[in-house]
């Protein structure tokens, strides 16, 4: 997670950079918006790729973690239901009053 962090703190980084040197730049309101998120994007995209292969890298490493942990839960209730499920060949044939049942 330390990874997304400090993309995300990187990117921010970046955004306020760009729309300070756009503000200097006499852009204002939206156009100053719009551009700041354009071309912190396309720096963010060169710069800061090793960071963003950090981030995909852990996110897939929790995902396939998560996937697994699932799983290990699935299996385990299946588990426990099958063995809920067994009943004991004696007590399937006799009725609740104790007499076996008539054909």
């Amino acid at each position: 997670m330390r990874s997304v962090l400090v993309y995300t703190l990187a990117r921010l980084a970046l955004f306020g950079a760009t729309a300070g040197v756009l503000f200097l730049a006499g852009a204002r309101g939206f156009l100053l918006l719009a551009l700041a998120i354009l071309i912190s994007g396309i720096i963010s995209f060169v710069l800061l790729s090793r960071q963003r292969d950090a981030v995909s890298a852990s996110v897939t490493r929790r995902a396939a973690r998560m996937r697994e942990n699932l799983a290990a839960g699935a299996a385990r209730e299946d588990e426990e239901e099958d063995e809920s499920r067994e009943v004991p060949a004696s007590s399937a044939t006799v009725r609740q009053d104790g007499r076996e049942p008539t054909a």
